[in-house]
C-alpha cells in the first residue's frame, strides 16, 4: 500500500511539476501547444517505463522475501540441530568436570580433617 502510495506522489509531482513549467514558459499558446504534443509521447515512455520498473521491483521484492523465509527457515532448523549436537557432545565433559570438581572438594574436605587433626 505504502509502495502505491510513493509511487502515485512520485509521479502526479512529475505530471504537476512538468506542468507547471510548461505553463510558465515564455512561449505563445501555439508554440505551447506544439510542445506539448511534443513531449506527450516522451512522458508516456516515461511513465511506461516507470510503471515497468516498478513492477519489477515489487516481482523482485516478492521472490526476495519468499527466499528469504525459506532461507531463514533453513538456518533456524541448522542452528537448533548444531545446537543439539554440541549440547549432546558436551554433556559428557560437563559431567566429567562435575565429578573433577566433586573429587577434588572431597580430597579438600580431606586435607582440612588432617591438618585439624595434627
Amino acid at each position: 500500500m505504502k509502495f502505491k502510495s510513493v509511487t502515485f506522489g512520485i509521479l502526479a509531482g512529475s505530471a504537476i511539476g512538468a506542468i507547471a513549467t510548461l505553463l510558465s514558459a515564455p512561449q505563445s499558446g501555439k508554440d505551447l501547444k506544439g510542445q506539448i504534443n511534443k513531449n506527450k509521447d516522451e512522458w508516456k515512455a516515461v511513465l511506461t517505463e516507470i510503471k515497468t520498473n516498478a513492477a519489477e521491483v515489487k516481482d523482485s521484492v516478492s521472490r526476495l522475501t519468499s527466499e528469504s523465509k525459506k532461507t531463514i527457515t533453513h538456518v533456524k532448523d541448522d542452528m537448533q540441530s548444531s545446537i543439539q549436537t554440541w549440547q549432546g557432545e558436551t554433556e559428557p565433559n560437563i559431567q566429567h568436570i562435575k565429578d573433577d570438581i566433586t573429587a577434588i572438594e572431597q580430597l579438600a574436605d580431606n586435607m582440612e580433617q588432617k591438618i585439624s587433626q595434627q
